[in-house]
């Protein structure tokens, strides 16, 4: 017989009912009753993140904390003690009947009617949010109900929220979990470890470069090889996500990097951006305008027309320096030999002659 996938269906029915009433969490719930399966997914993963923090607690050592520094601390808080993920809770009677289990859902309906927990407020349109909320959040109540005799609960319980989002940030990227959460660990990204802050800082930039993209780029119309970019109703434009690229970027990589470079600064200086355009500061450096974006203490690449170096990447880079470098030095990224004939031998000289180690400023505005 097939074992039965737990989809989290026993955690709504118990949210279902301790939240009754109240807005706009229940109307929330009873839409994520009616289709599970993007629930599910969530629920899966937040499992998945949970195992992986059991095995790094299980471990005798610990992982990079420039990466992982509130999972650290977390360990340390708690002496490596396991923790039991959503699957060993529902099929526990024992876990399922212990006072903490209640106690959890009383403290978090309690945060709920209060606003001490916001999420719910700020997402009201977006269920897949508040889900995911209650996930991260209100098991690090849980977390904190299990600890409460250590010496600050808070603490205990402040750190597994940290820890288990540097979790799914460096391990699960793509979830949809880490997708819904980015918001607040954006906000809050001073509280994460320095690695992690860089990883919010390029997802920051990517959101306001895709937004200018997608409402400012090529829409004054006064040059006409941007305007064939500028995002319609019927016409796709430039974008990071590559299903959102107009084909015909293709016929514009080579020969107009400063064209796309100038615009999207202009974009996203108009923004409020912090930005500057610039060129490689190699004595042996090719004209390739491209544009770098400051915040807090990272500087982020934005690069339009990587494409001319990269084999079937036609969407906008975003990422730090040594994200392009090693994109560029990884064997399965696929080169462009059109563009050089040395990027396969040395990807090195490429990024150099292209972006430099040492960017220069481009002090004059030109096409």
């Amino acid at each position: 017989m097939k074992a039965e996938v737990d989809n989290g269906s026993w955690l709504l029915a118990k949210a279902e009912r301790h939240f009754d009433g109240i807005e706009p969490v229940a109307p929330h719930i009873a839409m994520i009753k009616d289709d599970i399966s993007e629930f599910a997914v969530r629920y899966q993963h937040f499992n998945l993140a949970l195992n992986r923090l059991n095995a790094i607690l299980a471990s005798g050592g610990n992982p990079d904390q420039n990466y992982y520094a509130n999972v650290v601390a977390f360990k340390e808080l708690i002496a490596g003690e396991l923790l039991p993920n959503l699957t060993e809770i529902k099929i526990a009677p024992a876990v399922m009947s212990d006072h903490r289990c209640p106690e959890t859902f009383g403290a978090i309906r309690r945060q709920l009617i209060s606003g001490e927990l916001k999420f719910p407020a700020e997402n009201k349109d977006h269920p897949g949010k508040v889900a995911s909320g209650l996930l991260i959040k209100g098991f690090a109540i849980y977390v904190q109900n299990i600890h409460c005799h250590s010496e600050d609960p808070t603490l205990v319980a402040r750190k597994f929220e940290l820890g288990i989002e540097e979790i799914l940030l460096n391990d699960f990227p793509g979830s949809p979990l880490t997708t819904d959460a980015l918001d607040w660990m954006i906000e809050g990204r001073e509280d994460f470890s320095r690695g992690a802050r860089t990883k919010l800082n390029v997802k920051s930039v990517e959101r306001v470069v895709e937004k200018a993209l997608q409402t400012r780029f090529g829409q004054d119309e006064k040059n006409r090889v941007v305007a064939k970019f500028k995002v319609t109703p019927t016409n796709k434009g430039l974008s990071i996500d590559p299903d959102k690229v107009n084909p015909e970027v293709r016929h514009y990589l080579f020969n107009h990097s400063g064209t796309f470079s100038w615009e999207i600064y202009r974009n996203l200086k108009a923004m409020g951006v912090n930005a500057q355009i610039h060129t490689s500061a190699s004595p042996i450096s090719k004209e390739h305008p491209f544009v770098v974006v400051y915040k807090d203490t990272n500087a982020v690449v934005v690069d339009l027309t990587i494409g001319k170096l990269v084999d079937g990447h036609p969407h906008t880079f975003v990422g730090t320096r040594k994200d392009l470098f090693n994109l560029l030095k990884d064997p399965k990224t696929k080169k462009n030999q059109f563009a050089t004939d040395n990027v396969e031998a040395n990807p090195r000289k490429a990024f150099e002659q292209y972006w430099g180690y040492i960017p220069n400023p481009s002090p004059t505005e030109s096409s």
